[in-house]
């Protein structure tokens, strides 16, 4: 069984959808025995006239205050990364680089939470047409690959965890030309792809994206990777890691990213 050494990928209560406090994660992570975490809290941009829009400067503060504070306390056990899971940023690009600018981040996901302020979650998979939500959910992936200032992009087939909460079966291997197109302008802007462990412990049963797209990354040239687990809560900080890393190495990588600065290093898997 593999042992992996970094969960980046996780959620505090500083998210809307977060369940625990940031000291919490931390703890759960050392618990874990888990060396690096990045604790990548929401923000989210959305289409104009949104009402109430939790995701303001202030909230980005926030994140830094509570973020500071766990790294004086934990640092001899844990290294703790600055990182932001932005959705939908390419819906507002002049924000996304006023704080990416501004703001001292190790590490950015980029992800498509959302089509038209929907949120994936919340459509009713039962009554939609799943060939126009997969193309239109292709083609916003591929502005975020085109347009967007990140380092991975977040869970590539995260429609299908919601899916697959539905009985219904999703896969994105079945629109090949949309996702080499996507994959193909990572690979030219320098990105990578994470490997999400979240499905594992869904409906869905697999890993977000799936093994076949994570090889198809790889074989087309694709050598940046990451892992996390996507928890929301304490009990699921490092689950699936190990997983994770037989899955890279099956596809074919040898290494993972870890980001400082926004700048990969690379940690050979054993």
């Amino acid at each position: 069984m593999q042992t992996a050494v970094a969960d980046y990928h996780m959620h505090s209560n500083v998210s809307p959808d977060g369940r625990a406090p940031m000291e919490d994660m931390c703890l759960a992570a050392i618990r874990q025995g888990l060396h690096e975490i990045v604790l990548t809290d929401h923000f989210e941009m959305f289409q104009p006239n949104v009402p109430a829009n939790p995701y303001t400067y202030s909230y980005l503060e926030n994140y830094f205050d509570k973020l500071n504070r766990c790294r004086a306390q934990y640092s001899s056990q844990l290294r703790i990364r600055a990182g932001v899971e932005m959705g939908q940023s390419y819906l507002d690009l002049e924000l996304e680089q006023k704080i990416l600018r501004n703001l001292p981040y190790d590490y950015v996901i980029g992800s498509v939470h959302k089509l038209q302020n929907i949120d994936v979650g919340e459509i009713d998979y039962h009554t939609v047409d799943l060939n126009v939500l997969c193309l239109d959910n292709l083609e916003k992936l591929y502005q975020l690959a085109d347009q967007s200032d990140f380092d991975c992009m977040g869970h590539v087939d995260l429609i299908k965890r919601y899916a697959a909460r539905s009985g219904i079966k999703v896969n994105l291997m079945d629109y090949r030309e949309q996702v080499h197109r996507i994959f193909k302008r990572l690979i030219e802007r320098e990105k990578g792809i994470e490997i999400n462990t979240s499905g594992l412990r869904q409906a869905a049963k697999e890993t977000l994206p799936s093994f076949e797209l994570i090889r198809l990354f790889y074989s087309m040239g694709g050598r940046i990777l990451t892992i996390g687990s996507d928890a929301h809560r304490p009990e699921d900080v490092g689950k699936g890691l190990a997983a994770a890393l037989t899955i890279a190495q099956e596809a074919g990588f040898t290494r993972l990213a870890l980001f400082e600065n926004r700048q990969p290093r690379f940690l050979p898997i054993p």
